[in-house]
Protein backbone atom coordinates (compact mmCIF):
# COMPACT_ATOMS: atom_id res chain seq x y z
CA UNK A 1 0.00 0.00 0.00
CA UNK A 2 1.52 3.42 -0.57
CA UNK A 3 1.92 6.58 1.30
CA UNK A 4 -1.75 7.95 -0.76
CA UNK A 5 -3.51 5.13 -0.12
CA UNK A 6 -3.04 5.07 3.39
CA UNK A 7 -3.70 9.06 3.72
CA UNK A 8 -6.76 8.14 1.93
CA UNK A 9 -7.77 5.21 4.53
CA UNK A 10 -6.94 8.30 7.09
CA UNK A 11 -10.08 10.18 5.22
CA UNK A 12 -7.39 12.75 4.18
CA UNK A 13 -5.79 12.97 0.50
CA UNK A 14 -2.78 14.84 -0.43
CA UNK A 15 -4.27 16.22 -3.58
CA UNK A 16 -7.45 18.41 -1.94
CA UNK A 17 -9.71 15.55 -2.10
CA UNK A 18 -11.54 12.69 -1.50
CA UNK A 19 -12.48 10.72 1.58
CA UNK A 20 -13.27 7.00 2.03
CA UNK A 21 -17.00 6.16 3.54
CA UNK A 22 -18.83 3.13 4.50
CA UNK A 23 -16.64 0.54 4.95
CA UNK A 24 -14.39 2.11 1.64
CA UNK A 25 -17.35 1.35 -0.89
CA UNK A 26 -17.59 5.23 -1.43
CA UNK A 27 -15.29 7.96 -2.02
CA UNK A 28 -16.61 11.33 -1.28
CA UNK A 29 -15.41 14.19 -3.15
CA UNK A 30 -16.00 17.29 -1.03
CA UNK A 31 -15.15 19.81 -3.96
CA UNK A 32 -18.52 18.84 -5.91
CA UNK A 33 -20.15 17.04 -3.06
CA UNK A 34 -20.73 13.66 -4.83
CA UNK A 35 -20.30 9.93 -3.43
CA UNK A 36 -18.27 7.95 -6.23
CA UNK A 37 -17.74 4.36 -5.98
CA UNK A 38 -14.47 3.33 -5.17
CA UNK A 39 -15.22 0.46 -7.64
CA UNK A 40 -14.90 2.32 -10.99
CA UNK A 41 -15.51 -1.11 -13.00
CA UNK A 42 -18.50 -2.27 -9.71
CA UNK A 43 -19.94 -4.91 -12.42
CA UNK A 44 -16.50 -5.85 -13.80
CA UNK A 45 -17.59 -5.49 -17.49
CA UNK A 46 -19.07 -3.13 -20.17
CA UNK A 47 -22.25 -2.68 -20.84
CA UNK A 48 -25.18 -1.62 -22.94
CA UNK A 49 -26.20 2.59 -21.97
CA UNK A 50 -29.84 1.26 -20.96
CA UNK A 51 -28.26 -2.03 -18.96
CA UNK A 52 -26.29 0.79 -17.38
CA UNK A 53 -29.00 2.43 -15.93
CA UNK A 54 -31.07 -0.92 -14.73
CA UNK A 55 -28.22 -1.68 -12.92
CA UNK A 56 -28.03 1.75 -11.14
CA UNK A 57 -31.31 1.54 -10.57
CA UNK A 58 -31.47 -1.81 -8.59
CA UNK A 59 -28.76 -0.10 -6.68
CA UNK A 60 -31.15 2.55 -5.45
CA UNK A 61 -34.04 0.02 -5.40
CA UNK A 62 -31.19 -1.99 -2.72
CA UNK A 63 -30.43 1.21 -1.16
CA UNK A 64 -26.85 0.29 -1.77
CA UNK A 65 -24.59 2.07 0.52
CA UNK A 66 -27.87 3.51 2.20
CA UNK A 67 -28.56 5.65 -1.15
CA UNK A 68 -31.76 5.77 -3.39
CA UNK A 69 -29.62 7.99 -5.19
CA UNK A 70 -27.49 6.97 -7.61
CA UNK A 71 -27.22 7.73 -11.02
CA UNK A 72 -25.06 7.77 -14.27
CA UNK A 73 -22.84 11.15 -13.78
CA UNK A 74 -23.49 13.76 -15.74
CA UNK A 75 -20.95 14.90 -18.67
CA UNK A 76 -19.46 17.35 -16.89
CA UNK A 77 -19.41 15.49 -13.45
CA UNK A 78 -17.06 13.03 -15.47
CA UNK A 79 -14.95 15.47 -17.10
CA UNK A 80 -14.29 17.42 -14.04
CA UNK A 81 -12.92 14.70 -11.70
CA UNK A 82 -10.75 13.55 -15.14
CA UNK A 83 -9.04 17.13 -15.81
CA UNK A 84 -8.66 17.27 -11.77
CA UNK A 85 -6.61 13.99 -11.91
CA UNK A 86 -4.53 15.73 -13.84
CA UNK A 87 -4.06 19.98 -12.98
CA UNK A 88 -4.10 18.00 -9.46
CA UNK A 89 -0.36 16.30 -10.33
CA UNK A 90 2.80 18.06 -10.12
CA UNK A 91 4.28 15.30 -11.92
CA UNK A 92 6.02 15.18 -15.00
CA UNK A 93 4.52 13.54 -16.94
CA UNK A 94 1.54 13.28 -15.84
CA UNK A 95 -0.21 10.18 -14.72
CA UNK A 96 -2.96 9.66 -17.00
CA UNK A 97 -6.72 10.03 -14.85
CA UNK A 98 -6.97 6.18 -14.37
CA UNK A 99 -3.68 6.02 -13.24
CA UNK A 100 -4.40 8.70 -10.88
CA UNK A 101 -7.49 7.22 -9.55
CA UNK A 102 -5.78 3.73 -8.72
CA UNK A 103 -2.56 5.71 -7.30
CA UNK A 104 -4.88 7.49 -4.98
CA UNK A 105 -6.68 4.36 -4.14
CA UNK A 106 -9.71 3.51 -5.89
CA UNK A 107 -10.22 0.41 -7.53
CA UNK A 108 -10.44 -0.87 -11.05
CA UNK A 109 -10.24 2.16 -13.07
CA UNK A 110 -10.26 1.18 -16.45
CA UNK A 111 -8.49 3.36 -19.10
CA UNK A 112 -11.61 3.00 -21.30
CA UNK A 113 -14.73 5.14 -22.18
CA UNK A 114 -17.14 5.61 -18.73
CA UNK A 115 -21.12 6.06 -19.57
CA UNK A 116 -23.08 9.45 -18.74
CA UNK A 117 -26.49 10.60 -18.27
CA UNK A 118 -25.99 13.27 -21.00
CA UNK A 119 -27.46 13.40 -24.26
CA UNK A 120 -26.01 14.11 -27.09
CA UNK A 121 -27.87 17.23 -28.80
CA UNK A 122 -26.05 19.26 -30.82
CA UNK A 123 -25.60 17.08 -33.67
CA UNK A 124 -27.88 17.29 -36.64
CA UNK A 125 -30.54 14.26 -36.95
CA UNK A 126 -29.65 12.99 -33.92
CA UNK A 127 -32.04 11.40 -31.13
CA UNK A 128 -31.37 12.59 -27.60
CA UNK A 129 -32.27 8.78 -26.64
CA UNK A 130 -30.19 7.04 -28.78
CA UNK A 131 -27.06 8.69 -28.35
CA UNK A 132 -25.25 9.78 -24.94
CA UNK A 133 -22.13 11.29 -24.23
CA UNK A 134 -18.79 9.21 -22.63
CA UNK A 135 -16.08 10.32 -20.91
CA UNK A 136 -12.39 8.22 -21.49
CA UNK A 137 -10.38 7.81 -18.10
CA UNK A 138 -6.83 7.71 -20.39
CA UNK A 139 -7.20 10.98 -20.86
CA UNK A 140 -9.98 13.62 -20.23
CA UNK A 141 -12.20 13.57 -23.32
CA UNK A 142 -15.61 12.88 -24.33
CA UNK A 143 -17.73 11.87 -27.06
CA UNK A 144 -21.03 10.54 -28.03
CA UNK A 145 -21.63 7.32 -28.58
CA UNK A 146 -24.76 5.09 -29.79
CA UNK A 147 -26.50 3.73 -26.66
CA UNK A 148 -25.95 -0.11 -27.83
CA UNK A 149 -22.44 0.24 -27.49
CA UNK A 150 -20.73 -1.22 -24.30
CA UNK A 151 -18.37 1.09 -22.11
CA UNK A 152 -17.88 1.09 -18.13
CA UNK A 153 -20.29 2.28 -15.72
CA UNK A 154 -19.32 4.43 -12.55
CA UNK A 155 -22.46 5.31 -10.19
CA UNK A 156 -22.20 8.78 -8.28
CA UNK A 157 -24.91 10.01 -5.31
CA UNK A 158 -25.21 13.31 -4.22
CA UNK A 159 -25.96 11.64 -0.65
CA UNK A 160 -25.38 9.01 1.29
CA UNK A 161 -28.19 8.03 4.51
CA UNK A 162 -26.26 9.53 7.88
CA UNK A 163 -26.32 6.82 9.71
CA UNK A 164 -24.72 4.71 7.13
CA UNK A 165 -21.54 6.78 6.47
CA UNK A 166 -18.29 6.69 8.32
CA UNK A 167 -15.09 7.90 7.83
CA UNK A 168 -12.83 5.80 8.36
CA UNK A 169 -9.77 7.05 10.33
CA UNK A 170 -6.75 5.24 11.85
Amino acid sequence: MNNQQLELQRGESPRGGFILHDQKKTVHDPRTGLYWLRNANYWAKPMMWHDAVNRVNRMNLDEFEGSTGWRLPTRDELIAISIYAISAQSDNPKKTPFEFFLELGFDNVMPEWYWTSTPETGAPNSDPASFKYCVNMKEPDRESFDVTNKFYVWPVSASLLAARVKLVVA
